[in-house]
């Protein structure tokens, strides 16, 4: 018999019952006796059980499944792999089966992680989670695993069934919400949050280690000003630029993150004493010498750094994010970009700052701050002229509070706009109500800040207050210093628009300042009030008597009239009468006092001090 080769092929038959079968059938051709012969050899592979069926679904189910699968014995040795794995992974049968599942293997983990895995297997029978694998290209990509330790044909035989998908999609949708979740969307920086977690962790580990690290709390110096300036564009950009230096000049294992607005922070772990805080400092100081160009202008950018050190200064978070915070408010008082280390010295104070802050805050909320009036008078008749508003705090603890307690940490946390706008509402309130007793109200004269003075909306602002209490703008007058006016870029337009308005001016503390007579010749004021520094010793000392008869002179010429500020004896009151003065304030006729008293003062007529 000669063989003439061999054929397969598989079909589907149906019986005369109408069931399937499926069958293999191998063609031989032969020859025998000189005669060509055919074989057929039929093999039914038609499932007759249910234990046939069940495997075959099985099989299948694998075979086609979107999950890449792969199967290998307890020598390690890959015995199956689905299409799905060759798809995912870009390997081929002849480079899987029979393979280690070490080329699998990823550079992502370390020895300690697959010890893990096989610790999982050995002890729980299966071992869920997300590792690294490589691809044929020699890449590497996350995958969701699964793997299943299944026993095999003998008791001491043990095959790994592993099921995975690429995670690569996932983990990035789970990256970008955990960006938005913990990252700043303006600098890229860690937030607040997700900062304060780092810290948490770096706490412990130098704890658990015993080392220690550094906290920088960084402020930017006037960036509201530049932000009002430019707008919020600029502001925006320039906080961008500020985050990119300071990546630049800190190390990899350093975290910088933005606690909001215009203050960072910086850890620094690892650091041993001083010197590195000291060193990172020094160099964000030197980053900060060159100007940033936005939208045509340079803009230099100054800031205000205090450092804090664990475990000297504090072993808590908030502990110390707090103590680095205050040392950043002991270099703010330093001009230009500086940086200070915590003192326990400063903290007793700078602690008393905070809380007096917070309690001006809540005394804004709870509209505590009220004008009190202080009289003036004419020095001929002695009869109340007008009053001048002063600013008291009525709080509910300490009582009536003067301004010499608060001014300066009201106008440090930029709060003394808003405690102006309570005063000059107050005032508002009083004239009318005083003007409704009886009939008209004297001029009050009400002193604004320089940064309000600086706000080239507070004319505006003014005339709607007059307006909403529909007072007559005659009825307010306004004090500044000089060295306002000279410092303030628009200082006289601000005025010539507030002249417009109706509003009478005042030169506050003349004499005390720069004293430009060729500027005060060009401002529209109406008064001239003399520091009472010059009156304090006016009947004694003939310097600053003489130096009150010249600012009486300069006044006549320039057409202004002049009030002595701080008039308390009757021989100040005498002199000053004998030299011209128009006006005076003082103890000596009244001190500040609530609307209800002072009111009745325009009824008083001084008779003890008139001369007998």
């Amino acid at each position: 018999m000669k063989s003439r080769g061999t054929h397969r092929c598989h079909c589907l038959l149906r019986s005369g019952s109408g069931k399937g079968l499926l069958l293999d059938i191998t063609f031989s051709a032969f020859s025998f006796a000189n005669t060509d012969y055919i074989l057929a050899t039929l093999h039914n592979r038609s499932i007759n059980s249910p234990l046939e069926h069940q495997h075959y679904l099985h099989s299948q189910a694998i075979h086609h499944i979107s999950e890449a699968v792969l199967i290998w014995d307890d020598s390690n040795e890959i015995v199956y792999a689905n299409p799905a794995f060759y798809q995912i992974t870009r390997f081929n049968p002849a480079q899987t089966i029979g393979q280690s599942t070490l080329f699998l293997q990823s550079d992502e983990h370390d020895a300690d992680t697959y010890l893990g895995i096989s610790d999982g297997l050995t002890e729980e029978g299966i071992w869920q989670g997300e590792v690294w694998i490589k691809k044929s290209d020699d890449s590497s990509f996350p995958i969701s695993l699964t793997i299943t330790a299944v026993s095999g044909e003998t008791e001491d035989r043990k095959y790994y069934l592993a099921v995975f998908s690429d995670s690569t999609n996932e983990r990035a949708r789970e990256n970008e919400l955990k960006k938005l979740a913990y990252y700043d969307s303006l600098t890229g920086l860690p937030n607040r949050g997700f900062f304060k977690e780092l810290l948490e962790q770096e706490t412990k580990r130098a704890k658990r280690k015993s080392t220690q690290f550094s906290l920088l709390f960084i402020d930017l110096d006037e960036f509201k000003s530049t932000n009002d300036t430019l707008g919020h564009t600029a502001g925006d950009l320039l906080l961008s630029e500020f985050a990119k230096r300071l990546k630049a000049c800190t190390r990899e294992s350093d975290v910088s993150a933005r606690m909001g607005g215009d203050e960072f922070i910086v850890l620094l772990p690892n650091v041993g004493d001083t010197l590195t805080a000291e060193r990172v400092a020094a160099n964000l100081i030197r980053y900060l010498d060159e100007p940033v160009e936005i939208e045509g202008q340079r803009i230099k950018i100054t800031a205000s750094i205090g450092i804090s050190s664990y475990p000297k200064d504090g072993t808590t978070t908030e502990e110390l994010i707090r103590v680095s915070d205050l040392a950043m408010y002991q270099a703010k008082k330093v001009p230009g970009t500086c940086f200070r280390f915590y003192s326990e010295l400063d903290n007793a104070r700078q602690m008393e700052i905070y809380e007096l802050e917070n309690d001006i805050r809540r005394g804004l909320r709870e509209r505590e701050f009220v004008a009190h009036y202080q009289v003036k008078v004419d020095m001929n008749s002695l009869k109340p002229v007008g009053f001048e508003a002063l600013v008291r705090w009525n709080h509910p603890e300490r009582g009536v509070v003067p301004p010499g307690e608060f001014v300066d940490v009201a106008e440090n946390a930029d709060l003394i706009q808003e405690i102006s706008g309570q005063v000059i509402s107050h005032v508002a309130m009083d004239v009318k109500t005083y003007a409704e007793i009886f009939g008209t109200c004297p001029p009050i004269a009400i002193n604004i800040s320089s940064s309000q003075f600086r706000d080239l909306t507070f004319p505006d602002y003014l005339a709607n207050t007059l307006r909403a209490y529909n007072l007559d703008p005659g009825s307010i007058e306004i004090e500044i210093t000089e060295s306002m006016m000279i410092e303030a870029d628009d200082a006289m337009a601000s005025l010539n628009q507030l002249k417009s308005i109706g509003i009478n001016i005042a030169i506050d503390d003349f004499g005390t300042g720069y004293s430009s007579l060729s500027y005060l010749k060009r401002l529209p004021a109406d008064y001239l009030k003399i520091d009472k520094s010059f009156v304090d010793d006016i009947a004694f000392g003939s310097a600053d008597k003489s130096i009150v008869k010249a600012i009486l002179e300069m006044a006549k010429g320039l057409n202004l009239k002049v009030v002595a500020e701080g008039v308390e004896t009757k021989e100040q009151l005498e002199c000053l009468r004998s030299l011209g003065c128009h006006h005076g304030q003082g103890y000596l006729f009244g001190k500040p006092e609530p609307l209800e008293d002072a009111m009745y003062s325009d009824l008083i007529i001084f008779d003890d001090l008139q001369e007998h």
